[in-house]
């Protein structure tokens, strides 16, 4: 079944990929300014640390901005498409085995 991404939400996209940007930088960042704290100064290590919430601000921006494009040409053009395909739940009522309380089955 083929599906068309019709409009983006704006706020929402950003909000998310942007604290996905600032978890990704932290992970790399915090450990890097606390060495440098510890090896070179404070104000260099505290600027590290401080560059993931800049860097996720600036995600932000961008993002939002890349999002009300694609908004306008989707609206031109037609959106991305993608291929779905339904699939069927499983239901544990339904599995071949089961086991009472006593394990004899």
């Amino acid at each position: 079944m083929r599906k068309q991404v019709e409009r983006i939400s704006v706020h929402q996209t950003s909000k998310v990929l942007a604290f996905l940007h600032l978890v990704v930088a932290a992970i790399f960042l915090i450990p890097l300014g606390l060495a440098v704290i510890f090896n070179t100064g404070v104000l260099e290590g505290v600027v590290l640390m401080l560059y993931p919430l800049v860097y996720a601000i600036f995600a932000y921006m961008i993002i939002a901005i890349l999002s009300l494009i694609y908004n306008w040409i989707a609206g031109y053009f037609g959106g991305i498409e993608i291929t779905v395909k339904e699939m069927e739940k499983i239901h544990p009522e339904h599995t071949e085995h089961t086991y009472s309380a006593d394990n004899t089955k």
